[in-house]
């Protein structure tokens, strides 16, 4: 859908690597991936995974809960409707 050379617009590596260079900063392009070091058999604690699959209920609870959400929406950016309870909740002690 975005890809330029489907219209016909195929741009040379070093055009591309200039516009790069132009928009990104330097230590931004600098950086390296690192890897991942394979967790077979083991419990990473430090990528914070659970290995255990949820409980049923929990999942059900879930399932039932994020169907009611509109995840197809962006959220409140100003997030004003939390700001009003937590406003709410502090007036009331």
């Amino acid at each position: 859908m975005n890809d330029p050379r489907a219209l016909g617009l195929a741009a040379a590596d070093a055009d591309v690597a200039a516009r790069v260079a132009a928009t990104v900063r330097a230590e931004i392009r600098a950086l390296a991936a690192y890897s991942v070091a394979k967790a077979e058999g083991m419990i990473k604690l430090d990528a914070m995974e659970n290995p255990y699959a949820l409980p049923a209920d929990v999942r059900e609870r879930l399932a039932s809960a994020l169907a009611e959400v509109p995840i197809n929406r962006y959220p409140d950016g100003g997030a004003d409707s939390v700001k009003r309870l937590l406003h709410f909740r502090t007036t009331l002690r």
